[in-house]
């Protein structure tokens, strides 16, 4: 009774007891920092309501730091040791590992339920998951797996991930916990969102993107989060909308580098790989690889390029097909517009004519196009040929003003022209050639052609001319050319070779010969003639005529001609002169027989020579003078015979040598 009542006396006094003492120290080594690898999960029977519950990690530095605050409105364990534990209603607070670059972020953390793994140091986190950063960043799924120890998230769901940047969604993500770097599994989708989704009235800096992958997706951020790159495979596709233009690509894989500011993204640069198609404001271009520069606005292909490219507003696109192109652009307004373009390797060219039926094609070694000024430059290797329809012009380099309509070859030029339809083309040869055409009805037709430098033309026909001179120059409107030597111009054919300082062709049918000349006329079996004039030479092409002017003369084998004015006809054929008419002042001279007649009229028919006097005409030789109203010859026998009156009264003149 005493020790009981003692006992009872101790409870109700001031002073201590070892009970108080005992009880403290029980409190006190609770109390106590626990070891986080020996300690447990803090349920001792379950379920418990607002549950709570802190981990710790060790850093690089061997310090125990807050990684993740837990908190659930129920749970209960699920193994015997009580460290497995289900969670319902999880709301959590998670702590990214500070860098030398940036400091600890807070990610806030929601679901329906969850169970908290601790020796795997896994947090899995079913129905309704949510994730936010502070950055505005969003991460939403049906389920997500939080490795606590490795700082990494993954889901094998469907999830959709925002930030203020971009948008991702696809099927299976894994990424770290500061979202530095994450893996798409499949049929990613990424894309660029137009403003802060806490401010949604500011609009985004950069261009709205869209970029597809059906295989695995990656991305990984640089410098200091300045950068990311974004990587796809299995069939990708880019969809790029700026301020006026947008893009559309496909290819098999990509990697683009973006910057990564706070509130937008902005393209840096593109790898392509594999069938790599292009699609940008009406251009499109196909080819086996390409690296797009946005900063510098630099693009290349390769891999075999095939292109169609729209220049300037008004002018036809461009076909192209080559081993490697390079694209420039220039930004304006916030807008990418292309600039211009080098294509080289085996360049195939198709374009350049709004006329159905009748584009231009070519080849080249190399071509550069300013799309703005639209104008091209050609090189050979070793030459450029561009054709139109059967029109086909070759040289070492070409020019070409799609404004002006105006296109200039340089070095070697070869070309053939067609004149008419189903007639053979004219073929020229000269240092350079320059096609002029222009606009009628909103259609470039060629208007003139202008070859200079050594120039040599072959027309085509049943007697073929060739002409060499150092200008010709064609207006293809009106048929009409000219041609200018230095010295001479000069023209052959099988039966003749005619030189002039100067040669006009008016039209089609029309040669005339203007400035110092001489023509030589060598008919198949028939007697050469050289004829030199002051005047201009008229030369019928259709009509096969010949009309002198100007102190004229012919000088054949036998006899010479001087008039004022000569009239050749030539044979059909084109093999002899059938008729020659002189007029004024003419004088026909037989130096062999010594014979001179002086005339006003001339004609040669076969092989009579006739000439007429207004009013007589005189007949020189050394032993006499006669006159008479006409004087014929025969040069075949060397008879003269005179005639007068209307009765064609005749006197033969005979000259007999001395017995």
């Amino acid at each position: 009774m005493a020790a009981r009542s003692g006992c009872s006396t101790c409870r109700t006094s001031s002073t201590w007891t070892w009970c108080d003492v005992a009880a403290l120290l029980i409190v006190l080594a609770l109390l106590q920092p626990q070891d986080p690898k020996k300690r447990k999960v803090p349920l001792l029977h379950g379920p418990i309501e607002n549950w709570r519950f802190q981990h710790f990690e060790r850093n690089a530095r061997g310090e125990q730091v807050l990684v993740a605050e837990l908190r659930g409105d129920t749970a209960r364990p699920l193994d015997d040791e009580k460290q497995v534990v289900s969670v319902g209603g999880l709301r959590a607070t998670y702590y990214t590992e500070p860098t030398e670059e940036e400091k600890s972020r807070k990610l806030s953390f929601a679901a329906d339920e969850a169970i908290y793994d601790d020796p795997r140091k896994l947090l899995r986190l079913r129905g309704h998951v949510r994730v936010n950063g502070e950055d505005g960043s969003e991460i939403e799924a049906a389920e997500i797996e939080v490795d606590l120890g490795r700082k990494r998230f993954r889901t094998e769901q469907e999830f959709r991930l925002a930030t203020p940047a971009l948008a991702f969604t696809g099927r299976g993500l894994e990424a770290d916990d500061s979202l530095r770097e994450l893996s798409i599994r499949e049929n990613g989708r990424v894309a660029g969102r137009p403003a802060d989704p806490r401010k949604p009235s500011e609009a985004s800096k950069g261009p709205h993107l869209v970029f597809l992958s059906p295989g695995r997706m990656t991305m990984r951020e640089l410098q200091s989060r300045r950068l990311a790159s974004l990587e796809g495979t299995g069939g990708t596709r880019i969809r790029i909308t700026d301020a006026e233009t947008s893009a559309d690509i496909r290819c098999e894989s990509a990697s683009l580098v973006m910057t990564r500011f706070e509130k937008s993204a902005d393209l840096v640069f593109l790898h392509l790989r594999g069938n790599v198609n292009v699609e940008s404001s009406g251009n499109r271009i196909l080819a086996g690889d390409a690296r797009i520069d946005r900063c510098t606005g630099e693009a290349r292909f390769g891999g075999g390029v095939e292109a169609i490219l729209v220049a300037t507003a008004g002018q036809p696109p461009i076909r192209l097909m080559s081993d490697r192109l390079v694209q420039w652009s220039e930004r304006k307004a916030g807008a990418w517009s292309a600039r211009s373009f080098d294509a080289s390797g085996g360049v195939r060219l198709f374009g350049f004519a709004e006329e159905p039926g009748e584009p231009v094609r070519g080849t080249c070694g190399a071509f550069h196009y300013d799309l703005v000024e639209a104008r091209g430059e050609l090189a050979g290797n070793p030459r450029v040929v561009l054709a139109r329809g059967a029109d086909r012009i070759s040289a070492r380099q070409a020019a070409i003003d799609e404004r002006s309509g105006r296109t200039v070859f340089s070095g070697d030029v070869e070309a053939d022209l067609v004149q008419e339809p189903g007639r053979e083309p004219v073929h020229f040869v000269a240092r350079e050639l320059v096609e002029q055409s222009e606009r009628i009805d909103n259609v470039w037709r060629p208007a003139w052609v202008e070859a200079s430098g050594d120039v040599r033309i072959r027309v085509p026909g049943g007697d073929a001319i060739v002409a060499e001179c150092e200008t010709f120059r064609f207006d293809l409107r009106d048929q009409a050319g000219v041609l200018t030597g230095r010295p001479w111009v000069r023209l052959s054919t099988k039966t003749a070779t005619i030189h002039a300082a100067r040669v006009v062709l008016p039209d089609r049918e029309t040669m005339i010969l203007s400035g110092p000349k001489r023509i030589r006329l060598a008919p198949d079996g028939g007697e050469p003639a050289t004829i030199l004039t002051d005047g201009d030479v008229r030369i019928g092409m259709g009509a096969r005529t010949i009309k002198i002017v100007d102190r004229c003369s012919v000088f054949a084998k036998d006899s010479r001609v001087f008039a004022d004015r000569v009239d050749v006809r030539i044979s059909p054929d084109g093999k002899s002169v059938e008729s020659i008419r002189a007029a004024g002042r003419v004088e026909v001279v037989r130096p062999a027989e010594g014979l001179r007649i002086f005339g006003d009229r001339m004609a040669v028919a076969g092989d009579r020579v006739a000439v007429r006097g207004l009013p007589y005409a005189v007949l020189e030789q050394p032993s006499m003078t006669a006159t008479m109203a006409e004087v014929r010859f025969d040069p075949k026998t060397g008879r003269a015979e005179m005639f007068r009156g209307k009765d064609r009264i005749r006197f033969r003149l005979t000259e007999e040598p001395q017995r």
